[in-house]
């Protein structure tokens, strides 16, 4: 049931809302495009959690990408480093993904929900 294919208009309008937002906010910061269309897959539009994060990383990877085509014609990008973590963020995204299959959907909001506040405190008081 992809967010194109729904028969319900005000779903599919939500779907194309909270693209448009996950896509921004990957823009604007570099990152966390994929936590947004998590959260608003969850929260707004009533997902399952593993199918929200798994629907997320998708586009993740998609808006990644044209971030990516847009950053590299206005700012330099350091391709060594970026060598590294693309190797290493690879292989954390497979054991990521055999993990989200084997945890609880309760468990899962929990870790999410942690890593969300750990990561704004470390950034408000950095």
């Amino acid at each position: 049931m992809g967010g194109l294919c729904l028969k319900d208009k005000n779903k599919k309008i939500k779907y194309l809302l909270a693209g448009a937002l996950g896509g921004a906010v990957c823009g604007l910061f570099g990152a966390a495009g994929g936590m947004v269309n998590a959260l608003l897959l969850i929260w707004w539009l009533k997902e399952e959690e593993k199918r929200a994060m798994a629907t997320s990383v998708f586009c993740a990877s998609v808006m990644s990408g044209a971030s990516l085509a847009v950053y590299s014609f206005l700012t330099p990008i350091d391709f060594s480093q970026s060598i590294s973590l693309t190797i290493c963020a690879v292989a954390g995204g497979a054991l990521g993904a055999l993990f989200l299959k084997n945890v609880k959907s309760a468990l899962l909001r929990r870790i999410f929900a942690i890593f969300i506040i750990y990561s704004a405190v470390r950034f408000i008081f950095s």
